[in-house]
C-alpha cells in the first residue's frame, strides 16, 4: 500500500469454546487511537467466525511492520502474523531514464 492509504487488516477466528482476541504491532498491544481502529475487538470473547479488522486511516512510514492477531482460550493460543509495507506516495510519473519521461 502506499502512504496514506486506508489499510484494513481482517482477521477471523474459528474456536470452541469462544476465544479473546488482541492485536500486536511488533510485540506492542494495540488499541484504538487516533490513526488506528479496532472493530468487533474486545475484552470479552468474540463469537466463532466474527471478523475483526484492525483499520490504519491513512497509513505512513509509523504503520509499517509486523502485525499480529492473537486468539486465546482454554484450549490454547494461535498467533497470525502478517508484514505492512507502505511506500512512498504516487508522484503522477510512470517512469524515467535518464531524465526522460517516456
Amino acid at each position: 500500500m502506499r502512504e496514506g492509504e486506508l489499510v484494513v487488516l481482517e482477521c477471523v477466528v474459528e474456536a470452541v469454546p469462544e476465544a479473546s482476541l488482541t492485536w500486536l504491532q511488533g510485540d506492542q498491544l494495540i488499541s484504538t487511537c487516533p490513526d488506528m481502529e479496532l472493530l468487533n475487538v474486545s475484552s470479552a470473547c468474540v463469537p466463532p467466525d466474527t471478523p475483526t479488522l484492525l483499520v490504519i486511516q491513512a497509513a505512513s512510514a509509523e504503520s509499517e511492520g509486523q502485525y499480529a492477531c492473537h486468539a486465546d482460550n482454554v484450549a490454547g493460543s494461535i498467533l497470525h502474523e502478517v508484514t505492512v509495507t507502505v511506500l512512498p506516495p504516487e508522484t503522477g510519473e510512470c517512469c524515467k531514464i535518464l531524465g526522460k519521461k517516456f
